[in-house]
């Protein structure tokens, strides 16, 4: 199980903005993909995926794109 980082985390990356939709969409422009939110507006991220963002790990293929994998 993923966890989610802390505001204190979500504040570091994302100085100077310090409003929940700005640093929202700042941090969706850079991960390329719409990121969910807690109910005061905090966007939902993982480590793994700025690990991703850095090279780290490789993109979990999407189930629902109509490839199939186990073929």
């Amino acid at each position: 199980m993923s966890t989610i980082l802390p505001e204190e985390e979500i504040d570091r990356l994302t100085k100077p903005r310090t409003q929940r939709a700005a640093q929202t969409r700042y941090l969706e422009k850079l991960l390329g993909c719409k990121l969910a939110r807690r109910p005061d507006g905090l966007p939902l991220v993982t480590p793994e995926m700025l690990a991703r963002l850095n090279g780290g790990a490789e993109p979990v293929p999407d189930a629902n794109n109509g490839l199939n994998w186990g073929a």
